[in-house]
This record gives structure tokens, sequence and C-alpha cells, in this order.
């Protein structure tokens, strides 16, 4: 009798829980309306990243290039002498672990950067600038917080590495014979990072 009502009660939850689903995907399906409008802070956090669901596989606007980024900075090393890296690839080892681990919170950290490469390839100048500011808070982050670079950090470059794909035609080659384009971001002050991961 006992294990009756666990089943239905697990059951009922199950169902419940797939209701609620369905409609924060038929709502987030939606055109835009003012109750989605009302919502949409809480559908989007419910959605990404791990509903979001991209539709580029198919014509008439499949994927034909892959972006990254890639950071540098200047520094002050320990002698005082002015350094400055080499180029750090920051996506490479954020997909490495994604794909090891399809639920590790570095997949929102990833929908971040897509984001920001997006504003920053963008043909609107306001656009760009407010994205290339981003970028270099994120580089400020990640250097801080991650890379931990051993001495005092001036300045932050980001560059944003697209790869095309090669055509169909040539579908037979692997990505990394596609053309890569590279776009830069001036030099950027470095942003300090404070107790609670904020950058002023």
């Amino acid at each position: 009798m006992l294990r009756k009502k666990l089943i239905l009660v697990v059951c009922s939850l199950l169902g419940l829980f797939l209701c609620f689903h369905f409609a924060m995907v038929a709502v987030h399906l939606s055109p835009r309306n003012p109750f989605k409008e009302r919502i949409s802070a809480a559908i989007n956090g419910y959605m990404n990243p791990v509903f979001k669901q991209g539709w580029y596989l198919f014509a008439p606007n499949p994927v034909n290039r892959h972006e990254s980024l890639q950071i540098k900075a200047r520094y002050t090393d320990a002698a005082g002498r002015p350094r400055e890296t080499d180029w750090l690839d920051i996506s490479k080892p954020m997909v490495r672990e994604i794909r090891a681990n399809r639920l590790s919170p570095k997949s929102r950290l990833l929908v971040y950067e897509s984001k920001l490469i997006d504003g920053f390839l963008s043909d609107e100048p306001a656009a760009r600038r407010k994205a290339e500011k981003r970028l270099g808070a994120y580089a400020s982050y990640l250097l801080q917080k991650r890379l931990k670079i051993k001495g005092h950090i001036s300045e932050v470059r980001v560059r944003v590495v697209v790869n095309k794909f090669p055509r169909f035609k040539e579908r037979h080659q692997p990505d990394s014979k596609g053309i890569l384009y590279y776009h830069y971001t001036s030099w950027i002050p470095f942003g300090s990072v404070g107790q609670k991961g904020e950058i002023p």
C-alpha cells in the first residue's frame, strides 16, 4: 500500500514538473507579448543554458564558423620589469570542461562569451563599444580569478578569433583548414575584482 502511494506521489510530481516545463517552453517560444515581457527574466533563467536550443544545423543559416576568445595582459613582474603575456585561449579549456560535464556551471560563461562576441562583431558602433568594455571586464575577471599572473597587471587586450569552416565542396577537410579572422580590442585598463567577483 505504501509503495503504491509513493509511486502515485512521484508520478504526480513528475507530471506537475512536465506541465510546468512545457508551459515555460511554450511561453519562451511564443511571440513577444506583455505577459512574456513581464516574466522574461524568470523564463530566461529557466531556459538558459540547459534547455536552450539553436536551429543552426539547418538551412538557411547553418553554422559556418567557430568563435573563441583569447586574452593578453601587460604587467610588471616582481623585479619591476614591464612584461606582456602571450595570447591565452580562454574558450577552449572551458569547452573541454563542459564536454566532460554537460551540467557544468561554466556553460553559462560560454553563453555570456557568445553574447559578448556578438556585440563586439556588431555593425553598430554603440553596441561594439559596450561589448569592448565588457570584454575588458571579463578578461580582468579571468586574469585575476583563474589565470593568476604573478605581477601587477596594468592593461588587458582581447581578440576574437573567428574560424570560418571549409564550405560544403571542401567538407572532407578538418575545421582547422578554415580561414581564421582576428578582431582586436584596444588595450583596456585592468579592473580589479572585488571579494564577491564584481568589477568596479
